[in-house]
């Protein structure tokens, strides 16, 4: 219930016809940007609606933000995350049996959401994150390839390199570019895999930008098999 009342917090405002803090960004792109932040994690809509309220000027919007920073700081867990872990307990067992590794990469948007779920798994996973803003990232996946369980990856980890040591994706955030979504599963699905992969995909549908991103990953696909 906490987090439905953070949604309901995050669509009035975007209901509303001005909008101080995004005086010149159209409501349909706002509203992606906005509730795909919250889909993503309560970590990744937090540190955004920190950053709305040092710069805002309107009172009255700032106190709108000041309270849907109280409710976001309400939510203790993220039930998608709950999900996540569930899903994992399940999953590292099957690809045992399947005779596969116990590796899996996690896809995000968000770097907050990487640093949310790495602090939720780490203690019972061997768990590394890679975002390439760092020098030592090849370093990470390299460790992930030879050590780890689970790689954290923004989409900069589906740019040229070669992860056949999993074959468990996980794309914890929907994108709507459906070549995105399949360089994703590529990184896994590549010469010298072993095994079939399995691919796991994360939809809130009471969220405006999930069910948006699924309607335009469907017609691209449509479009796709029509050609």
């Amino acid at each position: 219930k906490e987090e439905k009342e953070l949604y309901r917090l995050l669509s009035d405002y975007l209901k509303k016809p001005l909008k101080s803090a995004f005086p010149k960004m159209e409501q349909y792109d706002l509203s992606l940007m906005l509730l795909g932040l919250m889909s993503s994690s309560t970590a990744a809509i937090k540190a955004s609606i920190k950053n709305i309220i040092k710069r805002v000027s309107d009172e009255a919007e700032r106190k709108e933000f000041a309270e849907m920073l109280s409710a976001a700081e309400r939510i203790q867990n993220d039930t998608k995350a709950e999900l996540l872990v569930m899903a994992l307990e399940k999953l590292f067992p099957l690809l045992e049996k399947l005779d596969a590794n116990r590796k899996a990469v996690i896809f995000t948007e968000s770097v907050e959401t990487q640093k949310y779920l790495f602090a939720l798994l780490q203690e019972k996973y061997k768990t590394f994150v890679y975002n390439g803003q760092s020098s030592n990232d090849y370093s990470v996946i390299k460790r992930f390839k030879t050590e780890g369980e689970l790689l954290i990856s923004t989409d900069n980890g589906a740019k040229g390199y070669d992860f056949q040591e999993a074959s468990l994706v996980v794309n914890y955030d929907l994108l709507y570019n459906t070549l995105k979504m399949e360089q994703r599963i590529d990184r896994c699905h590549r010469l010298n895999q072993k095994n079939d992969v399995l691919v796991l995909n994360f939809l809130n549908k009471t969220n405006m930008a999930d069910v948006r991103k699924l309607e335009l990953v469907n017609k691209r696909m449509l479009v796709a098999e029509g050609v």
